[in-house]
């Protein structure tokens, strides 16, 4: 009976470690592809920009529309950077890789089988920080940004 129950103990004990383990990788998986980027994470509606835009000088945004690292595919035609809209409501769509993990603004999504995605923001009046990133299974990684502006009809 002893033996049976150091076996059971053993077993439990591994599973411990192994979803502790889990749970560390995927937490740091999530920090370290938004330490460049600053990703709302609190809701999913876009903040005025000037708040949370990196600085416009930096190397690391030079073409902001354009992807900012580009390890794989991501591309969002939907939005050009400085678009002006006279609505709240703004169609976030594009590609990236297949079944690529993607995150608008702090929310996540995954592409489907061809590497499609969509989701609509509410957005604030003024200028709205638009933040997209996407990941594939091997931890490559693309991230895109740019800055809209709503500006409802009087």
């Amino acid at each position: 009976m002893n033996k049976n129950y150091l076996v059971i103990v053993s077993v439990l004990l591994i599973l411990v470690v192994a979803v502790g383990g889990y749970a560390f990788y995927k937490a740091n998986k999530q920090q370290v592809l938004y330490q460049n980027n600053p990703i709302q994470t609190t809701t999913p509606t876009p903040t005025p920009a000037a708040a949370t835009t990196p600085d416009k000088n930096s190397p690391s945004t030079s073409g902001k529309s354009d992807a900012l690292v580009n390890q794989i595919p991501l591309t969002i035609p939907s939005i050009k950077d400085g678009d002006k809209v006279s609505t709240p409501r703004l169609l976030v769509s594009g590609t990236t890789s297949p079944k690529a993990d993607v995150n608008i603004n702090g929310t996540d999504y995954v592409a489907n089988a061809v590497g499609k995605f969509s989701t609509t923001l509410t957005l604030d009046e003024g200028e709205n920080a638009i933040y997209v990133t996407a990941t594939d299974e091997n931890g490559k990684i693309s991230e895109w940004n740019a800055t809209v502006t709503y500006e409802p009809v009087q």
